[in-house]
């Protein structure tokens, strides 16, 4: 469903050239995919079954609900992933810095403590938090 949803051919825009070229052994894997610059796309080259506004507003809802790369990677769960947000890196650097989660075993076979810190302490070394 999701491919569906974000094909360009079903707003009547014609996309080609969009796959990479063969690898040096001769074989060719259809998930890695051209820079924007080198897809061509023809608008109108094919009959569109969407307008392209309705086109364009599930692909901007799509895009909004896109889950973080590593949600799928936590070996826990963690109750506030992707819901909460640095409040000191917004303040001092007007961004966004999502918050990761942490957990630590308080003994062998007991109960984990789970933390959450900035992304931008980890990436950037910029926060405190």
């Amino acid at each position: 469903m999701h491919d569906i949803l974000r094909n360009e051919k079903y707003s009547g825009v014609y996309v080609f050239k969009k796959t990479a070229s063969k690898n040096a052994f001769g074989k060719r894997n259809g998930h890695a995919i051209k820079d924007d610059k080198d897809v061509v796309r023809v608008p109108d080259g094919m009959p569109a079954l969407i307008s392209p506004e309705d086109y364009q507003k599930v692909f901007e809802k799509m895009k909004g609900t896109k889950r973080s790369p590593a949600a799928y990677e936590a070996t826990e769960t963690y109750l506030l992933s992707g819901m909460i947000v640095c409040g000191e890196c917004l303040e001092k650097h007007d961004h966004e810095f999502a918050m990761m989660d942490n957990s630590h075993p308080i003994a062998r076979n007991k109960m984990t403590y789970v933390t959450y810190r900035s992304g931008n302490r980890d990436n950037k070394k910029n926060c405190d938090n």
